[in-house]
Parts: structure tokens; C-alpha cells; sequence
């Protein structure tokens, strides 16, 4: 046991994603932690956590006590538990570090809207996490074995490049001091976390980018699709059916403005710290309007100048708000809600939604009118839209071919609707 508290742990690097700035990159590994490095100092992480907690390859007495160690009996009652939990984890399968348009192409979104180029509309959360100059980090895996099937979206601050303190001095001989160290651990102090629950394991993953193909597809993404395990509930389903599920939600997730209790993250005082006078940082909170130095306003106006009364176009006047709170730097009203899942279409039927049979319907004029004037006037609220940039097929009558009917007689007869039945038990 002490062998293996004091050894140091080298876990198998199992997937990589870059910080959107390219200075930082996140490491999955095979024991469920991730890993954060700086290009400056490839000896050491930067910080080194679970999905819950930080630190966790720092040893304390907590973690001592959970490890064993140490006699469980003399921890005082009501102490925090161990910086690892003491639980196997999954490794980490995946990982991509998503970032959103800055100011300057954040204003020419919003230009286009209602435009035919315009593409898919920004959504509130969008919005926030463009205007903080947040990123969000996805996970595939790294949960302790046995908890319940989820994805994870981790909610980083605004990365700002500290300044060296003064007399400052290099930790490594790398270049990084140890004032630029804590403040780049900063940056990486997770701010909220939003959970993608799935039925069952999650396979993968694929961001749905709003325009751009690049950045490997997580630059500015509007939609997540999730690939999931077969489900064990579901009765088997011979071929060509599909065991496997499909899911899809809106990205990204309204962001948090509720921090993490407790971190775990530990602040200790090195004897470098004692004989230069360099304390740990710790994270101030960022104004919603500044990011990289310069505050919104500042970067709104086309020379530079400070514009404190720029607003995005549907802004409501300030003094027409009841509540500050329930709107954005830039006056955007906010929706609170959870992730909304999509509809996918039909070329996505599988696992759970697994097209086992089929009927179609006549509806007389009256019942169908009736059918299509509700799905028109719901299509935008409704609680699972379709995914963004996908959809089904549509059957047309067929006009064109010798043996096709005349025009005036398919005009005589009545609506036809498609029912399915499905492996879940569901008929849509």
C-alpha cells in the first residue's frame, strides 16, 4: 500500500484537446483523470483533476485516510472526502474543447440574422459564452464506475494570460514564474458543469459546428449527437435492425453561474514561495464585459473607442428590465431551461427508435388541415425541435413518370400519414 501512495502515477494518455488559444491542452487518461499542460513547461501539469474535483494527484491526509494509510478511525467526524475519491473511474474517452465567436464575428452573426444566409439563430447561452470569451470542455467518460450514464460539459473562464510579478523568477527553467503558473491554473478553475444524461454508455460523440468545418468541428458547435451502447431492456431485434441509439441535444448548454462548492483544490506554500514572496493566486471574478484585456464596449466600436451604449439589435432599454439579472452584458433577455433534446430524422431511426413496422393512414381534408395547422404553430416551441441543418425525406406525388396519375385526380383523393412502431414500445 505504501508503495503504491509514494510511487508516482503514470497513467496511459488516451485522448488530447487543445485549448481554442493553442498556448494549453487537455489530456484524458486510462484512470478517468484529465490533465492540463502549458507548451512553457512540458514537465509538469498545470493541474491535474476528475471530473469533480481538482488536485487529485496531490496527497494530503485526506487522501491518506481513503487510501488507507492511516487509521480511519482518528478523522475527526464532518471532513471533506479524499482529493480521489476512492472510486474506480472509466477512463476518459474523449475530450474537445469548444470556444464561440469573439466580438468581431459575434456582430456579424448577429447582422445576418433574418437574412437567407444567416443560418442557424444564436441561442442565449451562444451569446453568453461569447460575450465572457468562455470555453467549455466535453468528456466522454472519466465517471466512477457504476454512476449513471451521462456526458459531461466542463465551463471554463475567459483565459487571460497573467503578468509576471515583480522579481519574479522561473519555476523550471522553462520560462513560466510561478505567478504566471497559478494564473494560468486559474484559467483552467472550473466554473459549472452540465450534464448530457444517455439511457445507456455513451460510444461517442460528434459536435454539430454552426459553419465552420475547422477546428476539428468544436469551434462555435449547435447541436451534440451522441452514439450510444446497445440497450439490455430493449427486446432483440433481428437484422437489419440496429442495436445501437443515436441522441441529439442542443448545444451549447446554458452556462452556470453557480461555482462548485468545494474544488478540491489545494493551495499549498512551497519553500520557493516562502523566500520569493509569491502567494498562490486565486480566481477573481471577471466582469462579463472584459475579455483579453479590453472590455465589450471598448471592442465594439469600429476604432477602438469605448461605446458604452452599444447593444445587440432586439437589446430591450435598460430601464425596461425588472430584473438585471435575467439578461446579458448586452441586454440579450435570458431563458433559463435545460438542454433540449432533438428530433433526429428518419435516417437516424435505430436502438430505441428502431422502425420494427409501419402503417399508413387516409385522412380525410378536415382531420389532416387540423393535424398540419397544429404541427405549424407548435413547430418552433416544440419541446424536442429537429436537429439544426438535418431532416428527413419528404414524398411528393410523382408527376413526371409515364404510368403517373393525372394532376386532377390526385387532387380528389385524401392525405395520407405514416405511423411507425418502434423498439421502445412507442408508435410516432
Amino acid at each position: 500500500m505504501c508503495a503504491m501512495i509514494w510511487s508516482e502515477r503514470t497513467p496511459s494518455v488516451t485522448c488530447l484537446a487543445w485549448h481554442p488559444d493553442g498556448t494549453l491542452f487537455a489530456a484524458g487518461h486510462e484512470d478517468g483523470c484529465l490533465t492540463f499542460w502549458s507548451l512553457e513547461d512540458p514537465d509538469k501539469p498545470l493541474l491535474v483533476r476528475t471530473i469533480e474535483r481538482e488536485d487529485v494527484n496531490v496527497t494530503d491526509v485526506e487522501s491518506l485516510f481513503d487510501a488507507g494509510a492511516l487509521d480511519s478511525g482518528a478523522r475527526q467526524q464532518g471532513g471533506s472526502a479524499g482529493a480521489g475519491g476512492g472510486s474506480e473511474r472509466e477512463p476518459v474517452f474523449k475530450i474537445a474543447w469548444s470556444s464561440f465567436p469573439d466580438q468581431a464575428g459575434l456582430k456579424t452573426i448577429l447582422a445576418s440574422q433574418g437574412t437567407p444566409g444567416a443560418g442557424e439563430p444564436l441561442t442565449n447561452a451562444t451569446i453568453e459564452y461569447a460575450e465572457r470569451g468562455e470555453t467549455v470542455l466535453v468528456v466522454l467518460g472519466g465517471c466512477i464506475v457504476g454512476a449513471p450514464s451521462a456526458i459531461h460539459v466542463l465551463q471554463m473562464p475567459a483565459f487571460v494570460q497573467p503578468m509576471a510579478p515583480v522579481g519574479g523568477h522561473p519555476s523550471n527553467g522553462q520560462g513560466l514564474t510561478l505567478g504566471q503558473r497559478n494564473g494560468l491554473r486559474d484559467s483552467l478553475a472550473v466554473t459549472g458543469i452540465t450534464t448530457y444524461p444517455t439511457a445507456t454508455p455513451a460510444e461517442d460523440f460528434l459536435l454539430v459546428p454552426r459553419s465552420s468545418p475547422y477546428y476539428n468541428l468544436w469551434h462555435d458547435p449547435i447541436a451534440i449527437v451522441i452514439f450510444l451502447t446497445p440497450d439490455p431492456s430493449l427486446p432483440p431485434v433481428q437484422a437489419p435492425h440496429g442495436e445501437r441509439s443515436v441522441d441529439a441535444w442542443e448545444f451549447p448548454p446554458q452556462r452556470s453561474d453557480v461555482a462548485p462548492e468545494d474544488t478540491g483544490r489545494k493551495k499549498f506554500r512551497t519553500v520557493e514561495d516562502e523566500v520569493h514572496g509569491v502567494l498562490p493566486m486565486t480566481a477573481a471574478p471577471m466582469s462579463p464585459q472584459y475579455r483579453g484585456g479590453r472590455s465589450l464596449s471598448a471592442v465594439a466600436s469600429p476604432g477602438g473607442t469605448p461605446n458604452s451604449g452599444w447593444k445587440l439589435p432586439w437589446s430591450p432599454p435598460p430601464a425596461a428590465s425588472p430584473n438585471p439579472l435575467l439578461y446579458t452584458a448586452s441586454g440579450v433577455p435570458l431563458r433559463t431551461h435545460p438542454p433540449r433534446p432533438f428530433r433526429l430524422p428518419s435516417l437516424f431511426w435505430t436502438g430505441r427508435t428502431n422502425v420494427l413496422g409501419c402503417e399508413i393512414y387516409p385522412l380525410d381534408n378536415v382531420v389532416f388541415t387540423r393535424l398540419i395547422s397544429w404541427a405549424i404553430a407548435q413547430g418552433d416551441d416544440a419541446e424536442k425541435p429537429r436537429l439544426p441543418g438535418l431532416s428527413g425525406g419528404t414524398a411528393v406525388p410523382d408527376l413526371a413518370s409515364p404510368n403517373a396519375p393525372e394532376p386532377s385526380v390526385i387532387k380528389m383523393e385524401s392525405y395520407r400519414v405514416l405511423a411507425t412502431f418502434s423498439a421502445d414500445g412507442c408508435v410516432r
